[in-house]
């Protein structure tokens, strides 16, 4: 004969059981929905755990890599742009000078002639000393080999020679000269004043930065398309699908409650088997 338990039955152990799992995966439900992820840790599944770590780091360490190659480019992309500046000014210097030069012969340079190629040479050397990044200035540092890298491998690098154009070359040429005009200085002394010379110094300069500056923009659009590649990919194997874990802790909210039912029900069955003996 059947022994009948008031204490535990087949029927409470099933009820128990089925809500054990429903609470387990409310827990879980509600996780997924709290941080977007459905891979939260390895027991949500060691081997995508492992490859959602594995991408992880690879991002982290290419974001570092992109960083660097963006701080790069704005060095150069800085002197560029000054030389663009210094540039209009070196018109502006032309100009006073072909002026002059169309005055009488031996005339004296006018105080006022002077004092605008004085007022120019001043900005030029402004725009110099502003057209740094951070710490460096691709136009009046030490010149140096500038190499950047691009790659994880040690030898994907980019790199290009900076120079001095405050100290040396044609610009400082130019500059030194309009330093050395006085007002006693006559028209003939605007002959040393090679614009020409200074300019075409300047344009070469900043084609060659440009081409730096294009090779890292570049190389920049390609590691951020692998970002957005590595990101989705990533993506796939951990964020939870929120609408899902949404619709599904309602449909488990539901399933505890009908438990807790049937536990209740399961209870007071055992509780008229009491009855019976009192």
């Amino acid at each position: 004969m059947n022994m009948v338990s008031i204490n535990n039955t087949a029927a409470n152990s099933f009820v128990l059981a089925s809500l054990r799992q429903t609470n387990n995966d409310m827990t879980t439900a509600q996780t997924r929905i709290g941080t977007g992820l459905k891979i939260n840790g390895a027991s949500d599944g060691s081997a995508q755990w492992a490859t959602a770590q594995s991408i992880r780091a690879d991002i982290k360490t290419q974001d570092s890599l992109t960083a660097g190659i963006s701080v790069a480019k704005a060095k150069a992309d800085a002197a560029v742009a000054g030389i663009d500046q210094i540039t209009k000014l070196l018109d502006q210097v032309k100009v006073l000078t072909t002026t002059a030069k169309a005055g009488a012969d031996d005339a004296v340079l006018s105080a006022s002639t002077l004092s605008e190629l004085q007022s120019l040479n001043t900005q030029i050397t402004a725009v110099i000393a502003g057209s740094g990044f951070q710490t460096a200035n691709y136009l009046s540092g030490a010149p140096a080999e500038q190499t950047v890298k691009i790659g994880s491998d040690t030898t994907a690098t980019i790199a290009v020679t900076t120079l001095n154009v405050k100290t040396t070359g044609a610009l400082f040429t130019l500059t030194e000269a309009i330093d050395d005009l006085t007002g006693a200085s006559d028209n003939d002394n605007l002959e040393v004043l090679d614009v020409a010379a200074a300019t075409n110094f300047l344009t070469g300069y900043q084609a060659t930065l440009s081409s730096f500056s294009a090779g890292l923009e570049s190389q920049l659009d390609f590691l951020n398309t692998l970002n957005d590649i590595k990101s989705s990919a990533l993506s796939s194997i951990v964020d939870a699908d929120m609408e899902e874990e949404s619709a599904k802790l309602t449909a488990l909210q539901v399933k505890q409650q009908l438990a807790y039912q049937a536990l209740a029900i399961t209870n007071s069955s055992s509780q008229n088997i009491l009855r019976l003996f009192q």
